[in-house]
Formats: C-alpha cells, sequence, structure tokens
C-alpha cells in the first residue's frame, strides 16, 4: 500500500492519497457546475443590457436638451441603433422571437420598408453650397424616392430606432420587473427637470444655467429652449407621478417614499399651473409678461 507523506511535517498528505472513482467523478461535477454558473451570469447580463440601455437612455435623453439639438438627435439615433443590437442578440441567446403582437410589428416593418426604398431610391440631392436640388437617376424610377437623400438618410436611422424602441418596450413591458423600473426611472427623471425649471423660475435665471451662450429666449424650462417641448414631456411624467403617488398608498411602503412621491406630484401640479398662467399671460398681452 503506498503511502504519501509530505517532507516538511511528516504528515499524511490527503490531497496525494489516490482518488477514487467517485471523487473524480464529484470533482467533474463541481467544475462543471462552476462553467455553467459563469456562462449563465453572462447570459443574464447580454439578456437584461437592452432593459438597462433603454433605461439609461430614458434619463440622458430629456437631460441632453430633449435632443433637439442637431449632435444631441444623432447620439441618440446612434443609441438606438446600439439598443436594436443588444435587443436582437439578447433574443437569440433566449432562443425566442419578441413578445410583439403581430398588427403593430407587420406595420413597422411595413413602414419601414417603404421608407428605406425611398431612401435607397432618390430622386434630388440637396447641394447646400449653391441651395439647390440637383437631380439624380433612381435606382428603380417608377418607385417612389426622397427628395433629400442625406436629410432622409438621416432621419430614417431616427425612425428605426425609435420603431426598434417600440419593440423593445413592447417585449420588456410584458416583464412586470421591467415596466415597474421604466415606471419609477420615467417618474423621477420628470421630477429632477421640473426641480431643475422651478429653481430657474425662483432664481429668475435667463437660460439654461450651464449654457449662458445659448439663446433660449423666454420660453425655456429646465434642458428644453421652448417650453412646448418640455411640456409635452411633463404631461406623461406628471400622470406617471400622479399613479406612482397612489400605489404608494394603496400598498405597505414607508413614509420617507410616500412624502417623495406625494411632494413631487405637488411640484408637478403646481408647475403646470404656473406655466398655463404664464401662457395666458403670453396670448393676452401679445409678448411674453411675468
Amino acid at each position: 500500500m503506498l503511502v504519501y507523506r509530505s517532507t516538511s511535517r511528516g504528515q499524511l498528505d490527503v490531497n496525494k492519497l489516490p482518488q477514487t472513482p467517485a471523487q473524480r467523478t464529484g470533482k467533474r461535477a463541481h467544475r462543471k457546475k462552476s462553467s455553467l454558473v459563469r456562462r449563465s451570469w453572462w447570459k443574464q447580463v447580454m439578456c437584461d443590457a437592452p432593459g438597462w440601455w433603454l433605461a439609461g437612455l430614458l434619463v440622458i435623453a430629456p437631460w441632453a436638451y430633449g435632443t433637439t439639438f442637431p449632435q444631441t438627435k444623432e447620439l441618440l439615433a446612434g443609441a438606438l441603433l446600439v439598443l436594436i443590437g443588444l435587443f436582437v442578440i439578447s433574443r437569440l441567446i433566449q432562443r425566442r422571437w419578441p413578445k410583439v403582437h403581430w398588427l403593430p410589428a407587420a406595420l413597422t416593418l411595413i413602414i419601414l420598408t417603404q421608407g428605406w426604398v425611398m431612401v435607397l431610391n432618390p430622386k434630388l440631392v440637396y447641394d447646400s453650397a449653391v441651395q439647390y436640388f440637383h437631380f439624380v437617376p433612381g435606382v428603380i424610377p417608377w418607385l417612389p424616392g426622397t427628395v433629400d437623400r442625406g436629410t432622409s438618410w438621416d432621419q430614417m436611422w431616427l425612425i428605426t430606432g425609435l420603431f426598434g424602441v417600440f419593440w423593445v418596450v413592447n417585449d420588456l413591458g410584458a416583464v412586470p420587473v421591467w415596466r415597474d423600473r421604466f415606471w419609477v426611472i420615467m417618474s423621477a427623471t420628470g421630477v429632477s427637470l421640473v426641480a431643475l425649471g422651478l429653481l430657474q423660475r425662483v432664481m429668475g435665471a435667463p437660460g439654461i444655467f450651464w449654457r449662458s451662450d445659448l439663446d433660449s429666449g423666454p420660453t425655456f424650462f429646465a434642458t428644453y429652449r421652448y417650453h412646448a417641448n418640455a411640456g409635452a414631456f411633463i404631461n406623461i411624467s406628471l400622470l406617471l407621478t400622479a399613479a406612482r403617488m397612489i400605489c404608494m398608498f394603496r400598498r405597505d411602503h414607508a413614509d420617507l417614499v410616500r412624502s417623495f412621491w406625494v411632494l413631487a406630484f405637488l411640484g408637478f401640479f403646481g408647475n403646470c399651473v404656473k406655466e398655463h398662467a404664464r401662457k395666458k399671460l403670453f396670448s393676452a398681452g401679445g409678448g411674453w409678461q411675468e
């Protein structure tokens, strides 16, 4: 019988003893389980990536001046295309089709197909140097084509990204966890913008705090140069915040959480009343008045 001892302490080294078949099988199973755990962790990260990417865009887009600048619009289009890529990869990993009803899915594909056919079959190209539209031969003359190839190309990338968001929201919105996350994120983002806008009004700021070089005029609000653009976003956030406040009292939540959503709703409501009164003054006086 072989006995393995360490040379340093003269004690039996268990690791050097001959292993039984059961022990070798157990070690192989443990290594296989560890490998599966590592693969499942990366799989979960990739499957959740579209949701977290969209959540980040819900925060960044309103703060990036509502993506109303040409530069921010291009960034938004690129970010939405990345979202589509992540969404496709996550569905391939899960080996399932997106949870989108066939009717809206078919309509979005038809609209995108028509748009891209027109972009790839332009009739005119605008030359900004001479401010003139040049005729170009279409790939397929009898098919419809766009008037300005450059502008239409940029717009179609953005429209494709927006339709991609529609698919992502339909798919992830069916999951209660993601639906609640998007709800909270959109509400909290709206609250932050209203807080900034109210602070600008209280301090009498002539424009966006960190963009003194930007000619915002008297109609700016928060990060938006025109208050109607901000109002469109705030109207959505107001309803989400009101619903969130109601749910806080229908469930068992801490008093601090309830107080936050009540104050958020009151801030939204007060801002809407104030802005509505300001617009009335503007229309009645023929100009902007405080």
